[in-house]
């Protein structure tokens, strides 16, 4: 923190959000403003830090906005893990407004920059994201399909997280498609693994 600069404190989680949604429209112009400095680093790191509350708490188009100046950003600036990781949210974003075919495309390329920087991790989560909004479009054998490759990929690098994800997602799949006996050892092998990791969701 630079000298004389104070961070703010919280009282509690309502504060925090509290300030957060007061401060997002200066931090996001701040995004755009670094971007049009080409100063890409500031303009891919801001969105990036906010990702989790942008997600739940930014509506309509200035969601998609700030994540299409990270991806650009990022790209600019070299860094393709955030090029992706940027990509699979804007692809989620899009979803959220009513635009499928839009999200499909971006997953697309973040799929593209995960496997040319070999990340297992930044390929399998776009993946399920992909798979989600294939599910969301009633495209279930296309759902199926891509969690089957985000399971392959948990598997091999021994992401137990992700795989319960994608047992879970495939189980899902499994039910839609009246497969009621396939699904449900995926659905307990999935809340086995969610149990070791002591994760609740």
């Amino acid at each position: 923190v630079p000298p004389g600069l104070s961070l703010p404190s919280f009282g509690g989680p309502d504060e925090a959000v509290g300030w957060y949604e007061e401060e997002l429209p200066n931090l996001m112009a701040a995004a755009r403003h670094a971007a049009s400095l080409d100063r890409h680093e500031a303009a891919w790191r801001i969105p990036r830090l906010l990702a989790s509350f942008l997600d739940l708490h930014v509506p309509g188009e200035a969601w998609a906005t700030v994540y299409r100046v990270a991806a650009e950003a990022s790209r600019r600036a070299g860094e393709p893990y955030e090029e992706g990781f940027a990509l699979n949210h804007l692809a989620w974003v899009s979803v959220l407004l009513g635009r499928p075919e839009e999200a499909v495309a971006h997953y697309e390329e973040a799929l593209t920059v995960a496997r040319r920087i070999g990340d297992p991790g930044l390929e399998g989560d776009v993946l399920v994201n992909m798979g989600a909004t294939y599910f969301r479009l009633g495209r279930f054998t296309d759902s199926a399909s891509c969690h089957g490759r985000a399971l392959e990929i948990a598997r091999r690098s021994g992401d137990r997280r992700l795989e319960a994800e994608t047992l879970n997602d495939l189980a899902r799949n499994d039910n839609e498609l009246g497969r009621h006996h396939e699904a449900l050892p995926g659905a307990r092998a999935a809340l086995e693994i969610y149990t070791e990791l002591g994760d609740r969701y």
